[in-house]
């Protein structure tokens, strides 16, 4: 038992507006307060907050209550006479159950209540909360209801919003953790009941298998945000029962002002709503659908029954029940779209879509949809005039991103944009992806700045000349390895234009034998900035030396793990390709970093002499095979094995800037740098180590270890 109040401690409650009470003696607490408008309690095992003319605190405008085991309820109408304590009989006043009423409460939490299973402990005719703006109840796994029914039993006919309960001006919505809610709302509610809110949130409320009807669903004129997560039961968020002449017209508004709709891992949902009709999301900017295993569609047709839509799938591959978008829903605001773990869909949208349908499109990732073959129709990607960002990822039955079907009479017209705004494209973990699209004509990317391309094994090109059939290209590769195969083997061709491509990430990729066709301009890649390769396996090299010549900007080079690797710019193609003596090669390259390249002989075959002015960094890592930076060309190759190619830096190349050098595991090398380096050659290098060179026995001569000022 909590000891009795002071006089002058009740007193101060009477009078006290903001009111903060911990454990067990809030009970007595309670009893004093007339004026309360901020209540907070925590840590109660039981309350009974008994109802004068059945409003309790008139003037209470925020209530919160968190963190109990115990307590199972808050209000009650029943009240023990204490005349008959000692004989344990009790009995209801004279007062009739009636509507509870909250006439300034405008904010109302429960939170963490373990027991917690109704708002008031006696059934009453109503709860009546006419102010209330936010209501969120979390950690109530035994809630049911705001009053028990009659036999005190869980039904799934008992909603939480009723007739009953009245809430007109409510915006926000959070339910969580409340596994024993049934049914959100009635579906005899009328059509305004919600048309204040503006965000709905629900999580972890296992027992919900949908939101509401349709008729509640039209009266959400204000609704923002939907957010339904981890709801195991969930199996459609607009019911189809009570459809019975509740039927949505055609193209008539759903959600008339959503902006925000996040559906988070439901195991269950087969999709949105059920209906005949098509429907329309003016607003809708961002779509989240993340593991929800069982959606095929967003909208499912109601004029087909589920039963021989499956029938269908199983024997002819239907589009339109493994289509997640199609005629039937329309979001022409939509920017945002992330779908991730929708294992049931073969393809993003349907191929009788109009090119306008996702016009507004800012961002699409895709992640982890196990039967995706494809995304898109060509009519379709055409409309994509605002994408900036497009996000393909662990899709393993992915082949290509634009289909080649339904592309007669739909050829692109030579050099047409295409993602008129792409900025960023990334492709990774697509373990049957060939191509990106299949096309005779040129495409351009032209505002593409960032492409990252990683663990697709079987992708041979980025864009796949449609006038050459796979069968043909198979045949040339296995039989000829020549100029063809490098033609149809190399990620980047004439086919496809990127003129303001800043960063490149190929990781791998292992049906390419080189990163860009040699006949491409030398200002192809005139942009870029950083290029990243990694353990493509049949890489030979990486560009023609004209190609090269047109890098100006490109600050950091890495190339790891590529076996096959021989040399990072090729010696083929470079007839009347003579670079000038101490013209510079990758003029702004700051890093580069070689590892584990086995096969690398040298970084470049020349005659001439390179400077790399702004090289600062270089790392030369289990390059084995590599005996030289850079080649001369002007001595042949027998002869160089004896004298010049054991020396790392000659007098071929210069890099006046050079701070920080790392080599390990060069065992091809005899010595660091050739003795008739003059002795300013390394002036600016400040950090020098050397690992693991077996055959390298001696550094460097002493002219040049006179020149490191600044080691």
């Amino acid at each position: 038992m909590s000891a009795p109040l002071g006089d002058w401690i009740r007193l101060l409650l009477r009078n006290s507006e903001f009111v903060s009470s911990r454990g067990k003696g809030s009970k007595n607490v309670l009893a004093e307060l007339k004026n309360v408008k901020d209540l907070r309690l925590a840590y109660c095992d039981s309350l009974d907050i008994h109802c004068q003319n059945n409003i309790p605190f008139p003037k209470l405008e925020r209530l919160k209550v968190s963190e109990s085991d115990h307590l199972q309820h808050l209000f009650c109408l029943s009240l023990v006479c204490p005349d008959d304590e000692e004989e344990g009989i009790s009995r209801r006043t004279h007062m009739r159950p009636d509507v509870i009423k909250f006439p300034n409460l405008y904010r109302m939490e429960l939170g963490n209540l373990g027991c917690f299973n109704h708002f008031c402990k006696d059934t009453v005719e109503g709860v009546e909360f006419s102010l209330l703006r936010e209501m969120q109840f979390g950690g109530l796994p035994e809630f049911q209801n705001f009053w028990p029914t009659d036999n005190n039993a869980i039904t799934y006919s008992n909603p939480l919003f009723n007739e009953k309960v009245s809430c007109p001006n409510l915006e926000v919505l959070s339910i969580w953790k409340a596994n024993s809610i049934t049914a959100l709302c009635s579906h005899q509610l009328p059509m305004g009941y919600f048309n204040k809110l503006e965000k709905l949130t629900v999580r972890r409320c296992g027992g919900l298998r949908n939101l509401m009807s349709p008729l509640v669903a039209k009266g959400l004129l204000n609704l923002r945000t939907l957010l339904i997560q981890e709801c195991q039961s969930m199996e459609e968020v607009i019911t189809k029962e009570e459809q019975q002449g509740e039927e949505i017209m055609t193209n008539e508004p759903l959600f008339l002002v959503l902006d925000k709709l996040i559906l988070n891992k439901l195991p269950k949902l087969g999709h949105f709503i059920l209906t005949k009709h098509t429907l329309e999301f003016p607003f809708l900017r961002a779509l989240k659908i993340h593991a929800c295993p069982e959606m095929k569609t967003f909208v499912q047709q109601g004029s087909v029954s589920t039963l021989s839509l499956k029938s269908v799938n199983n024997d002819d591959e239907v589009k339109v029940v493994d289509t997640m978008f199609n005629s039937k829903v329309s979001c022409p605001n939509l920017e945002v779209l992330f779908i991730s773990g929708a294992v049931s869909i073969t393809a993003l949208c349907s191929h009788q879509l109009p090119t306008a349908y996702f016009s507004k499109l800012e961002s699409l990732e895709v992640k982890s949809c196990a039967k995706l073959r494809k995304l898109m129709s060509l009519s379709v990607a055409r409309g994509l005039l605002n994408l900036r960002t497009l996000s393909i990822k662990d899709c393993r039955s992915m082949e290509e991103v634009i289909t080649e079907e339904e592309q007669q009479g739909e050829e692109i017209t030579c050099n047409e944009p295409l993602c008129l705004r792409l900025e960023v494209l990334k492709l990774n973990y697509l373990m049957k992806h060939a191509h990106f699209i299949l096309t005779k004509h040129a495409l351009e990317f032209s505002f593409l700045k960032n492409v990252a391309i990683t663990v697709c094994p079987k992708m041979k090109a980025f864009i796949q000349q449609g006038s050459v059939s796979i069968t043909s290209l198979e045949i040339v590769n296995d039989d000829d390895e020549l100029k063809v195969v490098d033609l149809n083997k190399a990620m980047f061709d004439s086919k496809v234009s990127c003129p303001n491509l800043e960063v490149l990430q190929l990781h791998e990729a292992n049906s390419i034998s080189g990163l860009c066709s040699h006949q491409f301009s030398t200002a192809y890649f005139g942009k870029l900035k950083e290029l990243d390769v990694r353990r493509c396996g049949e890489l030979r090299n990486l560009m023609s030396t004209s190609v090269a010549r047109g890098l100006l900007n490109l600050q950091t080079l890495s190339i790891r793990e590529c076996q096959s690797m021989e040399e990072v710019t090729t010696e083929e193609e470079r007839k009347g390709e003579e670079i000038m003596t101490n013209e510079p090669l990758f003029p702004m390259l700051d890093k580069l970093i070689l590892d584990k390249l086995p096969k690398l002989r040298h970084f470049f075959l020349t005659k001439r002499t390179l400077e790399f002015p702004f090289l600062r960094t270089v790392k030369i890592h289990d390059c084995h095979g590599m005996k030289t930076f850079v080649q001369q060309e002007s001595v042949s190759i027998s002869s160089l094995k004896s004298v010049n190619n054991e020396t790392m830096f000659n007098s071929k190349v210069s890099c006046p800037n050079l701070e920080v050098l790392f080599i390990s595991s060069a065992d091809s090398i005899t010595a660091l740098c050739s003795h008739q380096l003059p002795t300013a050659y390394f002036n600016k290098l400040e950090t020098l180590k050397v690992d693991s060179c077996e055959k390298l026995r001696n550094l460097m001569s002493p002219s040049v270890a006179r020149g490191l000022l600044n080691l």
